[in-house]
């Protein structure tokens, strides 16, 4: 599982579905059948879940990115520009009867960094309680940031050699791992196990963790 979203990567580096785009696997791209009006991405040859699109879904349209904020119909979605946090009301931007649609999906490499942040905070992903442990994270948005942090390293680490510009992802792979970090040093991650809405126990990196007695 992941807590974060691909628009969530796209709100901490509006440009990565034009910098390094091989690396988000591209279900599908469009050119017919699709129109843009009022924020609503309309699709006439394919359903929504053919492309894997679903709310947080990113996409470029005419070389712009957008996020999905709803999916409406098998076949239609609410859109709009890239938002700072899902909290901010949405920006449908500008109408379009027949822009070129491209669908990117960064699931695996936010899977990837998920798992990487949920050991190193001391989660045992193999133990048969791990969904349990899971779900008693009473700050997710804390661990989806970290994620976002990591799976941009990641991503921008892999395209070091690859492109024209690897000195470039280099310092953006180096940007995010010291984003990350500092986020990591102070990160506390609280979790309620019982679901009584108190807090039973906080994990840190490399610090015992604090329990309720």
């Amino acid at each position: 599982m992941s807590f974060s979203q691909d628009r969530d990567l796209l709100a901490v580096c509006p440009t990565l579905l034009n910098d390094v785009t091989w690396a988000g696997q591209t279900p599908y791209t469009l050119s017919a059948g699709v129109s843009l009006a009022g924020g609503v991405l309309s699709l006439s040859s394919i359903t929504l879940a053919d492309a894997g699109v679903e709310a947080g879904s990113v996409f470029l349209l005419n070389n712009a990115p957008r996020e999905v904020v709803s999916v409406l119909t098998a076949s239609s979605c609410d859109t709009s520009l890239i938002r700072g946090s899902t909290d901010d009301p949405s920006m449908p931007g500008t109408d379009a009867g027949a822009p070129t649609v491209v669908f990117r999906n960064f699931a695996p490499q936010r899977e990837l960094a998920s798992q990487t942040v949920l050991r190193e905070l001391g989660v045992d992903l193999d133990a048969p309680t791990a969904q349990d442990t899971i779900d008693s994270i009473v700050n997710p948005r804390l661990i989806a940031r970290l994620e976002v942090f990591r799976a941009l390293e990641h991503i921008y680490s892999l395209a070091i050699g690859t492109e024209e510009q690897s000195v470039q992802w280099r310092q953006h792979a180096a940007f995010y791992r010291g984003r990350f970090a500092e986020v990591f040093e102070h990160a506390r991650v609280a979790f309620d196990f019982d679901g009584d809405g108190v807090i039973d126990q906080e994990r840190s990196l490399h610090v015992v963790p604090t329990a309720r007695v």
